[in-house]
């Protein structure tokens, strides 16, 4: 029965370590996906006020070969956990 009450006892310090701080976390997040989301909203922006800087053949083949790498390298760690 010692076992379990040991178990016991740590369990509840376990879960109040855990939720120490949980809404300053949320709140941090939040702020942190705001951020990201004006960003990109300029950047957006700025795509459509100078959409000729978007669709140059060179710019396009830039942007499919980063894409393309980025594919490559996903694919390379789904293999490295099999």
């Amino acid at each position: 029965m010692q076992q379990f009450e040991l178990f016991e006892k740590t369990l509840e310090r376990d879960i109040h370590m855990f939720f120490v701080h949980p809404l300053a976390a949320l709140k941090e997040t939040i702020e942190e996906t705001n951020v990201q989301r004006d960003e990109l909203k300029e950047t957006l922006s700025n795509m459509r006020e100078n959409p000729e800087v978007y669709q140059d053949p060179l710019t396009l083949f830039e942007v499919k070969l980063k894409q393309l790498k980025k594919m490559y390298k996903a694919d390379e760690q789904i293999y490295e956990f099999h």
